[in-house]
Formats: C-alpha cells, structure tokens, sequence
C-alpha cells in the first residue's frame, strides 16, 4: 500500500480504486498517514493505477502513477491545483484524512452563530473525514435555509437549528449548529432638536431620516399639526407656547423599530396690523365704517367729537365740517400682539347733483322751463346763444335749428358742494302742411307744400296704412314734386301722405314734426304695347391666303481690319507695326467685307373675305311703354 499526504482546497471524495478527490484544506499532523486502501484484482493490480485531480483554471487532469513512487520517496508531494469534481460532499469545511480506528466523522468547529439581517449568506465551520457524504437539514427555513453545497442562506430574523448529517459507509453522525438571526438596529437623524416660530408665519417642512420611512405627530394637535411629510403649521387654538414633533421610525423585516425622538417647537406672538379703508367722509353721511381691519378687536377714539364721532364698531358719525383723528387700538390676544394706529378723518360738504336732461324745441315756440333742480341756487349758461337763449330761471328760448349745451351750475353753501351738469338741447325747424295732393295720371302723385321759413328742404313720407308702417320716403328742395309710385299696377290705390321740413347745418339735418296725414288715390295702369326685336349678327365668312410682306435679300458683312498698304497683308490679329519695320511697308485701317448674310422672305396669312357680315332683325315679343311689363 502505497501512502501520501495532500494538503490544498479539496471538494469532495470520489471512491474509485486509487482515486481520491476532497474539497478542503487537510490539516494532519506529520507524523499522521493518510491511508488508501487498494481493493483490485490480482489483474488490476498489475497495471498502474491512475489518480486524477480536475485543476479548475485548466481544466486539464493531473494524472499520479503509483509506480513513480518507490519505498524510499518518503517526502511529501502537494497539489497546488485546485479540484473541482462533483462529489457528494459540497459543503466547505476542514476535511481530514482517514485515520486507522477512528469513529467521529465529523466535528462543528462553531456551534454558535450571531448574524443580522444584512449580513451575507456564510457556510458553517467544522472538520470533516475524508469520503464523508454530507446533508444539511434546516428547523426554520423562515430564518434561514441551506443550499445543497452548505450555503446558508438568511431569510427572516428568529432562531433556527441546522443539522448536518455525515454518512461514511455503515456509520452516521449529526451535528448542530444553532443560529440567531437578529434585526439591524436603526436610529433617527434630524437637522434639529429645537424650533421656535412666529404664529401665522409659513407652514415649514421639518427634515428627519432613517433606514425605514419616518413618521411624524404632534404631541398637541392644539399647538402645531404636522403631515406625513413633515410639513407643520403652528395653528395656535389655545394658549399653550410649545409642543412637540414625535417622529418614529418602525421597524420592519430588517430593521428594528427606531428609538423614538423629539422636536420641541415653541410658538410666539405674532405682529398685527391695523388698516383703514376710508378717511373722508360727507356731511350727512351715518353710520359708515372706517373700513378698519385688524386680527383682533379693535376699539376706536375720536380726537375731536365736534367733528366726528366713532362707535364701537368703527362706525363714523360726521357733526360738521373739518378734521378729526381716529385712534384705533389692535387689542392682544393669545396669537398677536396689540397694534395701534391713528388716521385722519376730513368731514367735507355734502355733494349734491343736479336733475336735468337733454331736450327738444321748435323754432319760434314759447320760451319753456329747462326743469333743472338741485339742493342751492342754480346759474344757467348757453354754449350757442344764436340757437338757444337761457335766463337766469332757466328759461329756453329757441332761436334757430341747431344745437347748443346749457351748463348748470348749483351754488356751493356751507353744507353742500358745488356741481356742474351740461344737457344738449336740440333746435329743430317749424312744420309745414301739404297744400295740395292729387294723382293726374297713373302711378303719379303730386304734392304741394306750404313753404317753410329758414329751411333747406322737406320730406315726404308715404304709406298705404293710415298708422304709416312701412312708409317710405322722398325729398325735395321746392315746395312741389311729383313721384311716381312703382308698386302701383293695373288697379288704384289709396295713399296716405305726411311732410315735414328739415334744415341742415353743420352737415347735420334737423327735422320738424310730421304733418297731419292727408289720402289720395293713386291711378292705376292701362298697358300700352310695343314690338320688341332682337338683332342676331352674322358674321362673315373667308379664307386665309398667304401673302408675300418682303422679298429674300443678301446683307453684305463689314468689319475694321488693318491691312498692309503695300502686300495686301492682313495684320488685325498681328503686330502691324512690326510687320511695318521688317518690310518697310505702310499699313492703314479699312472698312472690308468679311461675310454675306442671307435673309428669307417674309410672309404673313391673311384674311379674304367670301361673304360680308350682316343683322338679321327678330320679333321676341311686347313692351308696356308706361311700366315696361314685358310679354
């Protein structure tokens, strides 16, 4: 029998005549040997017998010869290599070699283990026998559970027992390792411990953090409400100063509850203002409010009570003209503090208006009234006195068509104020009445008015209804005209008239009244017939000839060359003066033909009448020459 020791990170125990693979480091003391026991046939025993080793990085098999062993290699060989084949036994240990007679298979190194929930997962210490096969078994997988190759994995917090099971041919052994699982303890980090704010300021934001989400309530709901995310309002109700923020951070499936902490935030008063709306007031006025505002109740103070005086409630009474101040005092309260401010009351006159409107006359009528009224004496202005006159009563005399504006003034006295009203008065032109109206002929009317004094024309306004709806209209500048009525036909009707005068000025037209209606008959029409023709043109008939407008003809072509007076020598493209001085020759500019440039003739079409264009004359039908009704 042959013997070695192998020392290295080995992974299991393969039983194969001289083949051995284990997954841990061997720790065996020198003096101890590790035994192989050789079961093979006397024909087996005969060949060499081959142990391999599965190097991980290579892969490749490292294969041991029993024969390359002799008695006296007594030193011991290591396997740098690290092994990787599967084998039963796949948790991480400390494997030890087989010694003669030994019964323990297997040996917890730690029993005891402390971890947390956000520890990583870890593999039990202990010493195992070679060729041990090994099975894990967990009492709380809710704890933790175990991989097949002994990995423990940790699920929840608690307490849990893993049993490990070694089996080495007819004998078994079991161990167990006790493991607590705990909860990561957490704590509560805030920017602050303490807070002091003024009442009615701007809700805030208070920050706080831990490793589970923060919640937050107020000890005094009273005092200041917080929300869920932090946000606080100091809202005061009662006369308490301070309250806390309690912020908690509970546990959950990895951490334990926070210990719980606290915000002291302490409350103050806060400023007020007093403010006022309305300063001036009339004489007459009650009872009408200051307009005072404040955040508590106020009370008031009047420096001057002939003037003015002021209730509790901020209501002003005015007594006369003048000046007085007003003393308004913010009282405390449990949220503000007291405020005080003093305005100035002005009590002025009372206003007062003037009753009046815009009004129509007629030229040469009765002077009238302008009815204005008010609470003093009244003064009277016109703006176009060459219209409309006005007296010191308020008398309107209408002196022409037109416009003018009357300006009311009401006095000012020791109560009331003085005002101004301006009305429009509107001027127009006496009536007129219809002289004569008769119909002499069929669709005509003829109407003769009574002329009018100072006036540019007159209207006509006719109508079939004796209310006048939907008349219509005609002018003239003389004093008679005659219209023709197109909606009159073959049978007569009766029509009722009205006239009034109108005078334009500044391109406005000012208008009378309308007269008293008068009716009149309106003669029908009796069709007078005419042939109507309609001239059809023909148009004339030919042909188109080609004529000849201009002959072909030959353009002679000129150009400017310099040419040799003397050889004929054409130089334009040469140096005439070099050619001059070489031969002695003389050389001149001339006028020479150089091309022909032929021109075709040029011909038009033109138009050869056959037949000359004529009017062919045809009846269509009849013509009224009263009405013009076609038939």
């Amino acid at each position: 029998m042959k013997r070695r020791i192998l020392s290295g990170i080995l992974v299991g125990l393969l039983s194969v005549s001289n083949v051995f693979v284990v997954n841990a480091d061997i720790d065996i003391n020198p003096q101890d040997e590790l035994i192989i026991q050789e079961e093979s046939t006397e024909e087996e025993s005969n060949d060499n017998v081959e142990s391999s080793v599965v190097n991980n990085e290579t892969k490749e098999s490292i294969v041991f010869d029993d024969t390359d062993f002799t008695e006296e290699e007594k030193e011991v060989e290591t396997l740098e290599e690290t092994a990787a084949v599967k084998t039963p036994i796949s948790s991480i240990g400390r494997i030890q070699a087989v010694r003669e007679n030994q019964t323990t298979l297997i040996t917890l190194l730690t029993t005891e283990y402390a971890k947390t929930m956000l520890d990583e997962s870890f593999y039990l210490d202990f010493n195992v026998l070679e060729g041990i096969s090994l099975t894990y078994d967990s009492s709380n997988e809710k704890v933790v559970r175990v991989e097949k190759n002994g990995k423990i994995v940790i699920c929840g917090s608690g307490e849990a027992v893993v049993t490990i099971n070694a089996v080495y041919e007819d004998q078994t052994q079991s161990v167990e390792a006790h493991i607590v699982i705990s909860k990561v303890d957490q704590s509560i980090s805030m920017s602050t411990a303490t807070i002091t704010k003024k009442y009615g300021s701007a809700k805030f934001q208070f920050k706080a953090s831990a490793d589970t989400p923060v919640t937050f309530r107020s000890s005094d709901e009273n005092v200041l409400t917080v929300d869920s995310k932090g946000y606080v309002t100091i809202v005061a109700k009662k006369n308490t100063k301070s309250a806390y923020i309690v912020v908690n951070a509970p546990g959950n499936n990895i951490y334990n509850a926070a210990p719980q902490k606290k915000v002291f935030v302490k409350w103050t008063k806060a400023d007020q203002k007093v403010t006022v709306s309305k300063t001036t007031f009339e004489l007459g006025n009650k009872n009408k409010s200051l307009g005072a505002k404040a955040k508590t109740g106020m009370s008031f103070k009047s420096s001057n009570t002939s003037v003015a005086t002021v209730n509790s409630n901020g209501q002003i009474t005015v007594k006369k003209v003048g000046t007085t101040k007003i003393t308004i005092t913010a009282k405390n309260s449990h949220r503000y503090n007291s405020a005080k401010k003093t305005v100035t009351i002005k009590v002025t006159k009372k206003s007062q208006s003037i009753i009046a409107s815009n009004k129509t006359y007629t030229v040469g009528a009765k002077s009238k009234s302008l009815g204005a009224k008010a609470k003093t004496g009244l003064s009277y202005k016109s703006s176009n006195k060459a219209v409309v006159t006005v007296n010191s009563k308020g008398q309107i005399t209408a002196k022409k068509a037109g416009t003018a504006k009357i300006t009311i003034t009401a006095k000012s006295t020791k109560n009331y104020k003085s005002v101004k009203k301006t009305v429009t008065i509107t001027v127009n032109p006496k009536s007129t009445t219809i002289s004569s109206l008769s119909s002499s002929s069929e669709k005509k009317m003829s109407i003769t008015v009574k002329k009018g004094s100072s006036v540019s024309g007159y209207q006509i306004r006719y109508a079939t209804s004796t209310t006048m709806s939907g008349g219509k209209t005609a002018t003239m500048t003389g004093t008679n005209k005659t219209l023709t009525i197109s909606e009159v036909g073959n049978k007569s009707i009766t029509y009722y008239v009205q006239v009034r005068t109108y005078k334009t000025v500044s391109c406005k037209k000012y208008c009378s009244s309308w007269s008293v209606a008068k009716s009149v008959i309106v003669k029908g029409h009796s069709h007078s017939w005419k042939e109507i023709y309609e001239t059809i043109h023909h148009e004339a008939t030919g042909h188109y000839e080609t004529v000849v407008i201009e002959g072909a003809w030959d353009e002679p072509l000129y150009e400017w060359r310099t040419i040799c007076n003397d050889c004929g020598l054409d130089l334009t493209e040469s140096d005439p003066v070099l050619h001059s001085a070489e031969f002695g020759h003389s050389y001149s500019t001339k006028h020479v033909k150089v091309d022909t440039i032929h021109h075709d003739e040029v011909t038009e079409e033109a138009w050869s009448v056959d037949t000359a264009a004529w009017e062919e004359k045809i009846l269509i039908g009849y013509k009224c020459t009263g009405c013009g009704t076609m038939k």
